[in-house]
């Protein structure tokens, strides 16, 4: 069933290119001895992974993938991939609903609104679109640092968002470790080990986006950053950029 439903996706997939996007990365240990930029995620430290990097050096903590495929077929792939390589932990359907309309203490946030309406004046509609959580497995399992990744990709119905067929793909990978504690100001350890937890992107994640890209026949895919750390798609400059490219998609 699954190889019939992968076929279907490919088929009622619509193929169209977009301009490749360059992934940049960077290795932990090369940031050792540069204290603005110091990573000390000991679970990318131990496993070599490259990770996933903005403007100036800094981490990824998220990203937003935009697929030119109507949302059934990317899920079907996804879901597919996912289940192979990392496991999957939660699948679930959620309608969301007047996205960021609550902050994350679950207050009304006024804040968001006036964002909300800055997307509504540009076509960019939150108010309800369909969404497909998927929740992965512990891996990268070190008993050596007490630590393990987990990743959250939510799969949206980008035709409810800008109007038109595409697929937004939202990967959130978080790090747990344990490390010695360090004084705030200075850096210096202190004698005792702390729960650790970072959020980051690598090339394991990407990788999985790169062979759904592959899966769904696309020659290329974008890919975006968000500057908002818990509503990425309040994110205005961001979803302007990603509205041009659904719109370059139907030209």
């Amino acid at each position: 069933m699954q190889t019939r439903a992968i076929i279907f996706a490919q088929i009622i997939c619509v193929v169209l290119l977009a301009n490749a996007d360059a992934y940049e990365y960077i290795n932990a240990k090369n940031t050792i001895n540069d204290k603005a930029n110091r990573i000390n995620d000991l679970i990318v430290i131990t496993t070599g992974e490259k990770i996933l990097i903005k403007e100036k050096k800094r981490i990824a903590e998220r990203v937003v993938f935009v697929l030119p495929c109507d949302f059934v077929p990317v899920l079907t792939v996804m879901r597919d991939l996912v289940n192979q390589r990392l496991g999957i932990i939660r699948d679930e359907t959620h309608v969301t609903k007047n996205y960021g309309a609550f902050n994350t203490t679950g207050k009304i946030s006024e804040y968001n609104a006036q964002l909300r309406k800055s997307l509504d004046r540009i076509g960019v509609n939150l108010d309800q679109f369909q969404m497909q959580q998927l929740d992965t497995k512990r891996y990268n399992i070190l008993p050596s640092v007490g630590g393990y990744s987990e990743t959250t990709i939510r799969v949206l119905d980008g035709a409810e968002i800008f109007g038109n067929a595409c697929t937004l793909v939202i990967l959130e990978r978080t790090d747990h470790w344990r490390d010695w504690g360090r004084e705030w100001h200075t850096g210096i350890h202190i004698p005792f080990k702390l729960n650790m937890d970072g959020s980051i992107i690598t090339e394991t994640e990407i990788q999985l986006m790169e062979d759904t890209k592959n899966r769904l026949g696309l020659k290329n895919i974008n890919y975006f950053i968000p500057n908002n750390t818990y509503f990425p798609l309040l994110d205005i400059e961001m979803m302007k950029k990603i509205k041009e490219t659904v719109e370059k998609y139907q030209q």
